[in-house]
């Protein structure tokens, strides 16, 4: 930059201070030298018209976010926990970090324990919980898949055969064991899809399944992130 003044300088006397503001690039070098050179005005020693001014430039507080242990296995319903490291870069960090998640299972919550971490000069801790739900416990136990159509209705074949060695049905009692037939075949085919649909009952919880989880750390504007690895068994 320039500065330039067109009045004259007594002898012993001097000009106003000139203060110069810099935004200072987030690149920028770690050392830098400003230099102000003087000249014009009939001076006659040009050698003394130059002053350096070597500059330290610190970044700008910062930190980096880290999670150890980095895994973990739960069954549904169970939390799973990791604890996430706040590290402060360059200098002191002085402000709340606070945190969120994103690729959780379904039917899960996300906090941290506590809330906000203000590191300071040092490193500072919070534990990272996942809250998975579980599925229904009666259900999915006693009620598996075991068998195939044919054995649901097993029962109605084997009331259909008892009734094969009557000898002798009159019209009356035929249209009663047909009805009866119907509803013994109708009620096997029924406990047959409930029994069928019983893995559907932990889909009532959150799905197992192996979930990369990224955990933010925000603080104002500035964010960083590290993943985690959380698997979800029945």
């Amino acid at each position: 930059m320039t500065c330039t003044r067109a009045d004259a300088l007594a002898v012993g006397a001097s000009y106003p201070a000139i203060t110069v503001t810099a935004n200072v690039s987030a690149t920028a070098p770690a050392n830098v030298t400003n230099t102000a050179t003087l000249s014009g005005g009939g001076d006659s020693n040009a050698a003394n018209n130059t002053a350096n001014d070597p500059t330290v430039i610190t970044p700008p507080p910062d930190f980096s976010i880290s999670a150890n242990p980095s895994t973990d296995t739960v069954r549904a319903g169970h939390t799973g926990s990791f604890t996430l490291v706040l590290t402060p870069v360059n200098q002191s960090f002085t402000n709340a970090i606070t945190f969120t998640a994103l690729g959780l299972p379904a039917k899960s919550n996300f906090a941290t324990t506590p809330a906000s971490v203000t590191p300071g000069a040092n490193p500072g801790m919070t534990d990272a919980l996942v809250y998975t739900t579980a599925g229904d416990p009666f259900t999915g136990t006693n009620l598996p898949l075991r068998r195939g159509p044919l054995a649901a209705i097993l029962p109605a074949l084997w009331l259909l055969l008892g009734l094969g060695f009557r000898k002798k049905w009159t019209g009356r009692s035929l249209g009663a064991r047909v009805l009866l037939i119907f509803v013994a075949l109708a009620s096997s085919l029924l406990a047959y899809g409930c029994a069928g649909s019983a893995n559907n009952f932990q889909l009532l919880g959150s799905v197992p399944g192996q979930y990369t989880i990224t955990i933010t750390g925000t603080s104002g504007s500035i964010q960083h992130s590290t993943t985690v690895t959380l698997t979800v068994t029945p």
